[in-house]
């Protein structure tokens, strides 16, 4: 292998890298715009059969609204580490929502 071989992968990874961030940051910013339009009037608190992977959940913190993915799940009926989010950390049934309809837009 040469070593122009190993620099190309190496900027095909950091380009790829580059992307995927931005996706990343796209989507945090359209969990942002959906927590901030979401009303407690179109969720409900989240059950245990809720917490899948791939769930988008709601919860409600000090500053407003916030949504998220579920990436891993854990214990889906404890209250505090039911699974983790994609954003790293780990959440449960507690201060958890979901829309009321499957099929929201």
């Amino acid at each position: 292998m040469s070593i122009k071989l190993i620099r190309k992968l190496q900027e095909d990874i950091s380009e790829c890298e580059i992307k995927q961030l931005r996706l990343i940051d796209t989507l945090h910013s359209v969990y942002e715009e959906v927590a901030k339009s979401v009303t407690m009037e179109q969720l409900r608190p989240a059950t245990a059969s809720d917490i899948v992977e791939g769930a988008v959940l709601f919860g409600k913190g000090d500053y407003g609204m916030y949504c998220h993915t579920v990436d891993e799940v854990y214990y889906p009926s404890d209250d505090w580490k039911g699974y983790c989010a994609d954003d790293g950390c780990r959440y449960g049934l507690w201060n958890t929502y979901v829309t009321k309809e499957k099929d929201t837009d």
